[in-house]
């Protein structure tokens, strides 16, 4: 039976038609294709403003058109802009504040159309955390503006913001969540596939571009990515970190377990494969924990044969079947957690936690961009924070700081309520959501590249139950 549009819904959703395959092609082409192309062609740097003028191009005309394809387009920037810039910078030398990582911003900021209007609508459901956070990152943006610090802070704004923009656009395209998931879960396996085989093949032999931005990185103190040579490498894929790349590749493994079981073996063995090179013992940690959560959910219509399939592909994948190389780093990397006061990572984690602690300004804070290379744009030093935490309490100071994080804390609480029990996918939305937010204290989790993925789901999960709830 076909359901009355609620008069909080634009009409014209309604009266637009489906999006055509040649949309998809097209965010294929502007996305990837094209600078792959002025690559081999010689003219990587000619991307630099090419690439985010045509990308935003590209997704004002998917978002005017309503088409789903938008909300992907969004997601797979984020995926290869990283790889992108590196191919301009191995022709065009390293530039640590390379305007094209911009782009996938640049595309996302369209969504505050999506916000304003949503604002404007009768009831505006779930929107209070988010103006929360809004007025907590105006605080902030303040605080560093004051303080001098007025480029790096615009960059700032639009990381700390770019994750609830597309969280909001998911509340307020709700009539369509059905339509944009079926489009999006199936965009991101594929490229988490395509990432996940990068990653192998850039753990074995790096290539030359990537070779060119480690060193660059590592000149600014990011030793987090290893050393660029053959299995010395902490593997990033297409992303600019291994965290980042870790929390896409974790989101993906979870969306894959709704696959039939041929579709799951043969990209969920890549993904877990390039999991395990990142070398990042928490992002294992969590992709386990996810699996758990989803399995134990009876309500979340899991395939059983996949989790049966992943535990024997995990077992296989951790046996000597592996390159000698891959076992070797694999398992050093593992048997530190046996011998955990040794471990230098960790101890500069605790060493930043002392020193928030310790800091004089937790009060007041001291303002956004006190972390990331964009500090450069201002003349000041490349801040390295491990936390979301410590950056969140310095930048706010406690109360704001406070206030920021329980904002959140609704929103994850959002993804519970009686709507839930109308649809298997708000399972694994949790899943995604609470698994990539159980970083928090070892990771900046909530903004840019790394947040991404957490934020999307948390859009789509609450946008799943109130439209069911409405339905109902």
């Amino acid at each position: 039976m076909e359901q009355t549009l609620r008069t909080d819904i634009p009409a014209r959703a309604a009266l637009t038609p489906r999006p055509l395959a040649g949309e998809g092609m097209v965010v294929v082409a502007v996305v990837l294709v094209l600078p792959v192309a002025l690559y081999l062609a010689g003219l990587a740097p000619q991307a630099r403003l090419l690439y985010p003028a045509l990308n935003l191009v590209v997704a004002a005309w998917l978002y005017e058109r309503r088409s789903p394809w938008y909300a992907a387009h969004c997601l797979l920037i984020f995926c290869f802009v990283s790889l992108v810039r590196r191919l301009i910078d191995e022709q065009a030398g390293f530039d640590p504040s390379n305007p094209v990582l911009l782009t996938p911003y640049l595309c996302c900021l369209l969504t505050a159309a999506s916000f304003v209007d949503y604002w404007s609508r009768r009831r505006p459901r779930n929107l209070g955390p988010i103006l929360l956070m809004f007025a907590c990152i105006a605080y902030g943006a303040a605080l560093a503006i004051l303080d001098g610090r007025v480029f790096s802070t615009l960059v700032d704004v639009l990381k700390w913001t770019v994750g609830p923009l597309m969280a909001v656009y998911l509340l307020a395209h709700r009539d369509r969540i059905v339509e944009i998931r079926a489009l999006v879960e199936p965009a991101l396996i594929a490229a988490a596939t395509a990432m996940a085989l990068y990653g192998i093949a850039q753990f074995l032999n790096p290539p030359s571009w990537d070779a060119v931005w480690m060193r660059g990185v590592l000149d600014l103190g990011f030793d987090s990515v290893g050393q660029p040579e053959p299995f010395a490498v902490r593997v990033f894929g297409t992303m600019n970190s291994p965290g980042a790349f870790g929390n896409v590749l974790l989101a993906a493994v979870l969306l894959t377990l709704k696959r039939r079981p041929l579709v799951c073996i043969l990209t969920v063995t890549p993904m877990l494969v390039a999991i395990a090179l990142c070398q990042y013992r928490s992002i294992w940690a969590m992709t386990a924990l996810g699996v758990l959560f989803v399995a134990l959910s009876p309500s979340a219509a899991l395939r059983r044969a996949n989790i049966v399939m992943l535990v024997v592909m995990s077992m296989t994948l951790a046996s000597s079947a592996l390159l000698p190389q891959v076992n070797e780093v694999v398992f050093a990397r593992a048997s530190s957690l046996s011998s955990l006061e040794g471990d230098e990572s960790l101890r500069m984690r605790l060493r930043q936690y002392e020193e928030f602690l310790e800091h004089d300004n937790l009060l007041v804070g001291e303002g956004l961009a006190i972390n990331g290379a964009s500090r450069r744009l201002d003349n000041r030093a490349t801040g390295l924070i491990d936390g979301a935490v410590i950056e969140i309490y310095t930048a706010m100071g406690v109360f704001v700081g406070t206030a920021f994080i329980a904002a959140i804390a609704i929103l994850i609480g959002g993804l519970f309520g009686a709507g839930a029990a109308g649809s298997r996918h708000i399972h694994f939305d949790r899943a995604i959501v609470l698994t990539l937010f159980a970083l928090f204290p070892i990771g900046t989790v909530h903004i840019g590249e790394l947040g991404f993925c957490a934020w999307m789901f948390m859009g789509f999960g609450i946008a799943t139950r109130l439209a069911n709830e409405e339905s109902a």
